[in-house]
């Protein structure tokens, strides 16, 4: 789903929120929005699949600046 589709949806829609490789190829402050509406659309939990090698633009990084999230695993 595009991200500006995310701000039509109702609030705790969905019990799992899945993004997979778009995080370190967009902008930082569109993805720290976009983990805003996942905070808000999500029940539970939010699996992110990413590449890491842009450090410091790192999912990881972004999570913890969006704050709002509590990792449960992380595999390196």
């Amino acid at each position: 789903m595009p991200f500006w589709e995310c701000s039509n949806l109702p609030d705790a829609q969905f019990p799992l929120v899945f993004n997979q490789d778009s995080f370190p190829e967009i902008d930082e402050n569109l993805v720290l929005e976009f983990l805003d509406q996942i905070k808000r659309i999500g029940k539970a939990h939010f699996l992110s699949i990413n590449q890491e090698y842009f450090y410091p633009k790192t999912v990881k990084n972004l999570v913890c600046r969006s704050q709002g999230f509590q990792e449960i695993y992380r595999h390196k």
